[in-house]
C-alpha cells in the first residue's frame, strides 16, 4: 500500500508492505518527505508487475519558497519488496545499510546489478555500462559505432573500465 502516512497534511508518501492480507503491516518505507507546508504528494497509484517489481506514480508539489509558485509533476518509482523489507525501518542508518549491502540482485533497464552499492561505493554504473542513442521510427540510432557493434553485449559494473570513478584509499 502508498499513502500519506500523516494526520496532517500531504508532506509524507510512504510504502507499507504486509504478508497476511492487510492485517499488519510491519515493513514501511518512506518515499518522499518533505517538511510540512513546502511540498505535497498525492493520487498514488501502484501495481507490481510480472518481474517483481512494484510501480508508483503519483503527483508531487513543492513551493522553492512560501511566495513561490507551486511546482507540479508526476513522479514514478520502482522498487522490490525486499528493499522494503531488508532495510527494516525508514531510519537513515537502516535504508543506507541496506543498500549498502543488498541480498538480492536488482534488475535495471540495461543491466542486472549485482551489489551495485558498498560502504566504499555508491557509484550503481561504470563507464562501461551507458549506451548512447536515440529512438527514431522504432529503431535505436547509436551515438558511437562502438556501442553498436557491443549493443547486445551484457554490461555488469566493473570499478575498473575506462573513465570509472578510482576510489582511492
Amino acid at each position: 500500500m502508498v499513502l500519506n502516512d500523516t494526520e496532517d497534511g500531504r508532506h509524507r508518501l510512504s510504502a507499507w508492505l504486509s504478508e497476511d492480507e492487510g492485517k499488519t503491516w510491519p515493513w514501511k518505507r518512506t518515499l518522499e518527505n518533505h517538511p510540512p507546508k513546502s511540498g505535497g504528494y498525492s493520487y498514488p497509484s501502484l501495481i507490481q508487475t510480472r518481474d517483481g517489481f512494484i510501480h508508483v506514480t503519483y503527483s508531487s508539489s513543492s513551493r522553492q519558497a512560501p511566495a513561490a509558485p507551486e511546482l507540479q509533476t508526476i513522479k514514478h518509482v520502482k522498487f522490490t519488496a525486499e528493499w522494503v523489507k531488508q532495510a527494516g525501518g525508514t531510519e537513515g542508518p537502516k535504508v543506507l545499510a541496506a543498500l549498502e549491502d543488498l541480498k538480492d540482485p536488482v534488475e535495471g533497464v540495461v543491466t542486472t546489478y549485482n551489489k551495485p552499492f558498498s560502504a566504499k561505493d555508491h557509484e550503481a554504473i561504470t563507464a562501461n555500462i551507458p549506451v548512447f542513442g536515440e529512438v527514431k521510427g522504432q529503431h535505436v540510432v547509436y551515438a558511437y559505432p562502438d556501442d553498436q557493434k557491443t549493443a547486445s553485449m551484457v554490461r555488469v559494473k566493473d570499478v575498473n573500465a575506462k573513465g570509472a570513478l578510482v576510489i582511492k584509499k
